[in-house]
Order: structure tokens, then sequence, then C-alpha cells
């Protein structure tokens, strides 16, 4: 999924899905359960990798 896809399907701007994923942007609670609820998972497993 391109970052112009994933900011139409979940209403998060371009900019914000490029920072987190270069880390200089974290992300809040509420941006997470967006990304969650985009790809259809559980916040638990969006972010299980970060747990390991």
């Amino acid at each position: 999924m391109s970052y112009d896809d994933l900011a139409v399907q979940s209403g998060i701007s371009r900019r914000t899905l490029i920072n987190i994923s270069t880390g200089k942007y974290k992300g809040d609670l509420r941006t997470w359960m967006i990304l969650a609820r985009t790809w259809a998972v559980t916040l638990d497993e969006l972010l299980a990798s970060t747990w390991d």
C-alpha cells in the first residue's frame, strides 16, 4: 500500500505517515488506533513487533 493510498483510507496525512515510518514522529494512540482499524488488525497485532 502506498502512502497516498493509506492517507486516503485512514484520513492521516501523507506527511504524518512518512514521519512515522522514518521515526521523526512516534504517533499518538489515536493515530495507531486509526492505522489498526484501516488495516483490520488489533492494536496489539499492529504493535507486537515493538515488544519483541
